[in-house]
């Protein structure tokens, strides 16, 4: 083939590799992965063999894009060795020099030697370029519009690349881009909202975005003008933004996750647009997944009818739409979209979930979504917690709407006019709030009693002690108002403490009142260990007083505790079964507590009381619920006994079932009365 002797031509290949690879392995991660001598011989001795039977006859015959597939191919095994494309690059330089320092015992000219040398570094190029592409492009897949769009761009580049490999592209070849979902997000109001409170992530965002498509331009224009090697690097950079965005979304949305009512409070409370709120109340199913389901599938409807409004895909950068605190949002810029356009897309969702219903229900039809709307600059510069209780307020408004017993499939109702009293009211909410957080941050929890008396003789077995906060204006705060914030503010175990030692160093007073105390805890109490020690302390200091503490718990509470009510049992304590009857009531675990002695009490649960005179069936229930306390021997108490009617009718349902002793407890026979009174303090 050629005019000298092939073993010098073999001799001079090798060593001219073998003095490459010297180089290579300089590289510690490299020598790793090509670990010992022999491994490298091999190596070697492969590449030599490859160069002397096909690479010099395709230079000799000056087919470059035979040559460029053949260092393609090389490129590819390097790329496995994961040498890195500068390094590799700089030692094609290397390997170019000695090329021609031997090219004479190589038969080369230095034409040859250039022609190899272009088509080499194309071919290997090219070559890492799809290897970096197929690396990424399997993560992008699937997933949100701005991974698909991600994984559209690499799948066109992979393209490009493969028109360069092949030699067909034109020098004034044209690409049409995708739209770029991540610059709608960027103008769009759902960006501002979810990184209001994040302005470094914000800031990131744009400047990652901003680099991804400067160096997407640059690399193609560096393929364009065949700048092969700068145009890796370039790649690999674009990568890098393609990964880090990926990254940076990701966060936005887990920081959004965790501060959705900061982030969109604040933002409603600065903003001062002509834009519009909507709340969307999604009615309590009996089957709580069925109606997360139904959220979730109706969320996903309704953007993409926003979408397509009118064919135009940029419509979602004006509307958000997100979950928060058991409502759908809508938040809406009126100077770009018609609202009637979006309620057009918010029914067309609607009627689809609606269509969807049959897929997860049975019998259970879940009720119509009720929709309040608010012009948004009602909220500027009003205080993010006052911004939360407005929307509370408002929110019992439009379930008062009745959607469970409309027929239609939207109900919808204005609340701008009523703004003015949203805002009074919740202002006076934040106040009483306030005291109620002073009062126990302060221990200032007052007690009133409500007395359990002997239906048929009327006299007293014993009182409920009812914990109260008495606010700045010296009236006690509804207890469902203030119960419902210590729960969500978290501060029932502070509560149930302050309680405690509130009826501790009253034992006295309270003993004037009643021998017999029937108090309640939250469950979750229990489980604290101060909270333990202070029963103790009181169980201990009520038996020097000849007095009885009696704990009113649920079944599921005092199995959860059982081991420490055992222990509390011995100390002289009585646990009362409370609300039973109520929808959680389990009667198996009742009687197995009843029948070991770990209960001696059973409360009546009195909603169920209270309607005994309006319904047959609740009477019914009253009736097996008296029956079965008597089988276990159980003290029974009937709550909410608020008429005379109600109380003869308790006493007719006790007597047929041969009991001659029971006890109610309620308005008709005294509304709570003051035993300790801690007024609020400024």
């Amino acid at each position: 083939m050629f005019d000298m002797d092939s073993n010098r031509l073999r001799a001079t290949l090798e060593k001219i590799t073998e003095e490459l690879f010297e180089r290579l392995l300089t590289d510690p991660y490299l020598s790793r992965r090509i670990p010992t001598y022999l491994d490298t011989m091999v190596l070697i001795k492969r590449i030599v063999e490859k160069i002397e039977k096909e690479i010099l006859p395709t230079v000799k015959e000056r087919n470059a894009q035979k040559l460029k597939n053949l260092c393609h191919s090389l490129g590819l095994l390097h790329k496995r060795l994961q040498i890195n494309e500068h390094m590799f690059f700089r030692e094609v330089n290397f390997f170019a020099e000695r090329l021609l320092e031997n090219k004479e015992e190589l038969g080369l000219s230095d034409n040859d030697v250039a022609f190899w040398i272009k088509n080499c570094k194309k071919g290997i190029a090219l070559a890492y370029m799809e290897s970096f592409i197929e690396d990424v492009l399997l993560s992008f897949e699937n997933g949100s519009n701005y991974r698909k769009y991600f994984a559209q761009i690499l799948r066109l580049l992979r393209k490009v690349i493969s028109r360069f490999k092949e030699d067909k592209t034109e020098s004034n070849f044209h690409i049409d881009f995708p739209v770029c979902p991540i610059c709608n997000f960027l103008s769009s109001v759902e960006f501002v909202i979810k990184t209001y409170t994040n302005s470094p992530l914000r800031l990131k965002l744009e400047a990652e975005h901003k680099d991804f498509h400067g160096y997407l331009t640059n690399f193609f224009e560096h393929l364009v003008m065949e700048k092969f090697e700068g145009a890796v690097s370039i790649l690999r950079e674009l990568i890098l933004r393609i990964y880090s965005i990926d990254g940076i979304m990701k966060e936005i949305d887990l920081s959004w996750e965790f501060n959705k009512k900061k982030n969109f409070y604040g933002f409603l409370s600065d903003a001062y647009h002509s834009q519009g709120l909507l709340r969307i109340v999604v009615p309590k199913s009996e089957n709580e997944k069925v109606r997360e389901k139904l959220v979730r599938d109706f969320l996903r409807l309704l953007n993409r009818k926003i979408e397509l409004l009118d064919g135009k895909e940029d419509h979602k950068k004006f509307v958000f739409v997100f979950y928060l605190n058991g409502a759908i949002y809508l938040y809406i810029d009126y100077n770009a979209l018609d609202f009637d356009e979006i309620l057009k897309a918010f029914d067309q969702a609607l009627t689809h979930s609606n269509q969807l219903r049959t897929l997860y229900l049975v019998e259970e039809t879940v009720p119509p979504y009720a929709v309040g709307e608010f012009d948004s600059r009602n909220f500027h510069k009003l205080e993010e917690k006052l911004v939360e209780e407005i929307l509370l307020l408002a929110e019992k408004d439009i379930l008062a709407l009745n959607p469970s017993e409309s027929r239609e499939e939207r109900i919808y109702l204005k609340l701008d006019y009523k703004f003015e009293e949203y805002l009074l009211r919740g202002t006076e909410n934040l106040l009483l709030k306030e005291e109620i957080r002073e009062c126990i941050s302060r221990r200032k929890i007052s007690l009133f009693y409500q007395p359990i008396v002997d239906i048929f003789e009327e006299n007293t077995y014993g009182v409920e002690l009812l914990a109260r906060v008495i606010g700045r204006n010296g009236v006690p705060v509804p207890a469902g108002q203030f119960i419902e914030f210590v729960k969500e503010e978290n501060l029932t175990l502070e509560f149930d403490l302050t309680v405690l030692n509130t009826i501790l160093q009253n034992l006295d007073t309270l003993k004037k009142i009643s021998q017999r105390l029937f108090i309640n805890l939250f469950p979750d109490s229990l489980s604290d260990k101060e909270v333990i020690e202070l029963i103790i302390a009181l169980l201990e200091e009520m038996k020097r007083r000849n007095m009885e503490l009696v704990l009113e718990l649920t079944e599921h509470t005092v199995i959860t505790n059982k081991d420490i009510l055992e222990k509390l049992e011995k100390g002289n304590l009585t646990l009362a079964f409370d609300d039973f009857g109520s929808g959680y009531t389990n009667f198996k675990t009742v009687a197995m507590l009843a029948h070991k002695k770990r209960a001696s009490i059973l409360k009546v649960d009195g909603e169920l009381v209270r309607e005994i005179l309006n319904s047959e069936v609740q009477e019914r229930v009253v009736r097996s619920v008296t029956e079965f306390g008597k089988v276990l021997n159980l003290t029974l108490v009937f709550e909410n006994i608020s008429s005379e009617k109600l109380l003869e009718k308790i006493r007719e349902i006790v007597k047929s079932k041969g009991l001659e002793r029971a006890y109610g407890q309620g308005f008709y026979f005294a509304t709570p009365q003051p035993a300790v009174v801690q007024a609020f303090e400024h």
